[in-house]
Parts: structure tokens; C-alpha cells; sequence
């Protein structure tokens, strides 16, 4: 204990970082809360964008080198998403409870994971990328680039899971508002230091330093945001001051906190692994035009997706503390109506990527080569109508995981994407890829969707959402539903 209360007490809460999120009308809380959310997790992809607008003044091997890159560093950040998750998950359980020291002390145990973890997947991920890069199927120029990206920006692990524990920590208090200004305000400073490194500025004598100049804005600006948000939980009055207590039982709670972890990681995993599936074929069937365009598609997609993980963590957070008011049917309206106006937006985006893929492509590479354009235009013909499937997933697995039942929402996507898509796409793939990338772009349509009707299957009754199950409890529930 730090001030003499026993931690499992409920006390009066210091208002300043907190918000209740457990009380008024579902659609104005989940817009007020959610919808900055949304924004300010696009704003994260919208300044991949930019970054790539850049990096394609450096031509296709730079531009297919920074996607290669970049969808590998993806993987390390996937796993500190789900320690991420974790924590809110149980910290927005405690503040709906009004246990402030037990929150403070779960948040302690959420970044002493975060910071072990972000020191070795870092390590890792920078001796092993040459290798990784080579795997990809990339070669020459685009290897060396790609290569040289991936070093950089795994150096910056341990920033990038420092910048996601404290904008977890601080949507488990309710409290969107400095979320936002650290998430933007990282967005914009890797924008600003991008020109600067990427092409150089001979008056403050600042050598151009191309694709890894890129690498370097993304790390520096993560860690001044990181920097900027401890100070933000460490003011006076903050109820989630840092600290080093943790929580006791101290295995009980590493246990929860490392389970749902785990669970969310691994759901996340089943779908970006198919980001590699996608490169691995389009490389091998159009070589370097389908990793450039896939460059500009899938960083295209992250502004939905980020978006959708957006709503989805709002919905983490609300269901979080609604669940440990003991209200499940609000938790049900919460997810419903938050994966509802998630899959609107996203079905908005996907129609004027469809409508205007051809200038959007001209946009980020110059002079985009015959082979490039085609490949661009065939995916956003089939793939921008798979959006709202995917966002909407993407919350209601967020909702249940806002109750600690991350187990559920796993096998589904090791169901669907793991075990019925990636063997589909390669058994096509393999046995001479008859129609060419798009049936493997239909495929992933058609799988999505299918998801999605699984997942509004299984969470047809507010009894999913009870808080604090087991492994056990949640594989019953798979055998009910």
C-alpha cells in the first residue's frame, strides 16, 4: 500500500484523468469517447501515409523496401497491443469498481511487462533482419533498403511499447482527451522530422538520409511521446501515478494480464499474418510492381483498420468499466452500436479507395509503372468492401476482451484466418494461381465476411459479456454457441 488504504477498498477518485463510462446514452458515449479514439488511431496511419507520399519520391525500390520494413516491425507491435489490451481490460475493471490504488498497481505490472518484452522482441527483430527481409522475397535494392529500416525501427521497440502503455493506461481511466493529444502529437512530430531526415537540410547541416531517415523521425517521435505521457500519469492528482507496487496477489493478476495478452496477440497475429501471405504471393507472381503496390494498398488499409482498432479499444475500455457495474446488457448495446458505426466509416473509406484508386496510386509513386497501377486497382476493387467486415470484427473481439474473454475471439480468427483462409490462398497459390491475384483478393473477402456473421453469432446474448472468466469458462462458451 502506498497511502494506508487497503487496495480493494473503494475511495474517493481524483476526477482529473478520470471519466465514468459505465452511465448515460450508449450512442453519445460511445461517439464521445470512440470517436477521437478512431481519429486519433487513423492519424497514426495517416502519417504512414505521408511518410510513404516521401519515401515514393525516392522511387519503387524505396517504397517496396519501407513496406517490406515496416509489415515485419508490425509484429513486435502486436504483441504489445495485447499486453496493451490487457492492462485495460483490467485496470478499466478496477476504476469501474472505484479501486484506484489496485488500478495504479495493475498499470505498474502492465509496463514492467511492456518494458522486458520491448527490450527483447527489439533485440530479436534487429539481429534476425536481414533474413526476415530476405524471406519476403525481396532482392537487391528493395533488400538492402528494407533491410536497413527494419534495424532502425526495431532500436525503437522499446519507445513504441512505452507510447502504447500509457495511452492503454489512460483509456482505462476514461480519458480520451490526452490519448488524443499523444497520439496526434507523436503523428505530426514524425511528419515534421521526416522532411527533415529524410531529404536533409543543408542549413542546419543535416545530411539526407533517405529510407532511414524515415526509420529515425518514427523512433524519435515515439519517444518524446513516450516521455510527454509519463509526465501526463505522473502530475499531481493523477489517480494512475507510476509507480513500482504492484499488485497482490501479484500472480493472479500476471496471470489475467498475461492471458488475455497472450489470447489477443495471437488473434492479432492470425491476421497479420496475412499480410505476409499477400506479399509472399504478389511477389511471386508480379516480383517488384505488386510490392510497391501493395506498399501503398495496405498502408491505405491501416487508416481503416487503425481506425477500427480505435473504436475497438474504446469499446475495450467502456465494456470494461459497464462490466464491472454489473450491467451486461449495456455492454451488449456498447459493442453493437460500436462495431455498427465502425463498419460505416469504414465502408465510406473503402468507396472512395475503390472510386479513386488510379490517381491515389499516382499519388504516392511517381511515375508508377503499367504492372503497379493494375495491381492497385484489382485490390481495392474486392478488398475495400471487406472494411467493415474486418472493423466491425475487430470491436466486438475488442468488447469481449474488455471482460477478459480473449480466448473466444481468438479462435475465430484462428479459425477463419488461420485455418480456412491461409490454406485456401496457398493450395490456390501453389497449384499455379488460376485467375490470378484476384481470386486470392475474392478469397479474403469472402473469409472476412464469414467472420464477421461468426462473431455477431456467438455474441447474441449480454451473458458473454460477464466479467473475469478463465480459459475454461471460455471455451464452454465456445461449445454453447
Amino acid at each position: 500500500m502506498l497511502d494506508g488504504h487497503d487496495p480493494q477498498a473503494p475511495r474517493e477518485e481524483t476526477p482529473s484523468l478520470k471519466r465514468d463510462l459505465s452511465e448515460g446514452p450508449v450512442l453519445r458515449g460511445v461517439l464521445a469517447f470512440g470517436l477521437p479514439l478512431a481519429l486519433a488511431m487513423a492519424s497514426q496511419a495517416l502519417f504512414n501515409l505521408v511518410d510513404l507520399v516521401l519515401v515514393g519520391r525516392l522511387g519503387e525500390d524505396a517504397l517496396a523496401g519501407v513496406h517490406l520494413g515496416s509489415t515485419l516491425n508490425f509484429f513486435p507491435m502486436i504483441l504489445g497491443n495485447g499486453i496493451s489490451v490487457g492492462a485495460v481490460a483490467l485496470v478499466g475493471q478496477t476504476v469501474g469498481r472505484k479501486q484506484e490504488e489496485r488500478a495504479r498497481r495493475e498499470a505498474n505490472l502492465s509496463f514492467g511487462l511492456m518494458l522486458l518484452t520491448g527490450l527483447f522482441l527489439g533485440g530479436l527483430a534487429w539481429w534476425l533482419a536481414a533474413p526476415s527481409v530476405l524471406l519476403l522475397e525481396a532482392r537487391g535494392q528493395s533488400l538492402l533498403l528494407g533491410t536497413r529500416y527494419l534495424e532502425i525501427m526495431s532500436l525503437g521497440t522499446v519507445t513504441m511499447f512505452g507510447l502504447m502503455h500509457v495511452t492503454g493506461i489512460l483509456r482505462a481511466a476514461g480519458n480520451a482527451f490526452w490519448t488524443v493529444v499523444l497520439l496526434v502529437g507523436t503523428n505530426a512530430l514524425n511528419i515534421v522530422l521526416d522532411v527533415f531526415l529524410i531529404f536533409g537540410y543543408e542549413p542546419l547541416g543535416i545530411p539526407a538520409y533517405g529510407v532511414a531517415g524515415a526509420a529515425w523521425a518514427t523512433v524519435a517521435a515515439r519517444l518524446l511521446g513516450c516521455v510527454l505521457g509519463f509526465w501526463v500519469l505522473s502530475r499531481s492528482g493523477s489517480p494512475l501515478r507510476p509507480g513500482w507496487q504492484l499488485p497482490q496477489p501479484l500472480r493472479r493478476s500476471l496471470h489475467r494480464m498475461s492471458a488475455i495478452g497472450i489470447f489477443q496477440t495471437i488473434q492479432m497475429l492470425a491476421r497479420a499474418a496475412l499480410v505476409l501471405s499477400i506479399t509472399l504471393i504478389g511477389g511471386g507472381l508480379m516480383g517488384r510492381a505488386a510490392h510497391g503496390a501493395l506498399s501503398v494498398a495496405i498502408r491505405l488499409d491501416t487508416l481503416v483498420l487503425f481506425a477500427g482498432v480505435g473504436w475497438a479499444s474504446a469499446a475495450t475500455a467502456m465494456v470494461a468499466q459497464t462490466s464491472a457495474a454489473g450491467n451486461l446488457r449495456r455492454c451488449l448495446q456498447i459493442a453493437r452500436t460500436t462495431a455498427l458505426l465502425s463498419g460505416c466509416l469504414s465502408l465510406a473509406v473503402g468507396l472512395v479507395f475503390y472510386l479513386y484508386s488510379d490517381p491515389i496510386f499516382r499519388f504516392f509513386s511517381e511515375d508508377p509503372s503499367p504492372e503497379l497501377m493494375e495491381v492497385g486497382r484489382q485490390y481495392f476493387a474486392y478488398l475495400a468492401f471487406a472494411y467493415p467486415a474486418a472493423t466491425a470484427s475487430l470491436v466486438l473481439a475488442g468488447s469481449m476482451n474488455g471482460v477478459g474473454r480473449s480466448f473466444l475471439p481468438m479462435m475465430l480468427d484462428l479459425v477463419f484466418f488461420g485455418l480456412l483462409l491461409q490454406p485456401l490462398l496457398f493450395s490456390w497459390y501453389l497449384s499455379g494461381a488460376t485467375g490470378g491475384l484476384a481470386v486470392c483478393w475474392f478469397l479474403i473477402l469472402l473469409v472476412t465476411w464469414c467472420l464477421l456473421l461468426a462473431y455477431l453469432w456467438v455474441l447474441r446474448k449480454p451473458q458473454l459479456l460477464r466479467p473475469g472468466a478463465s480459459a475454461e469458462d471460455q471455451e464452454g462458451d465456445i461449445l454453447q454457441s
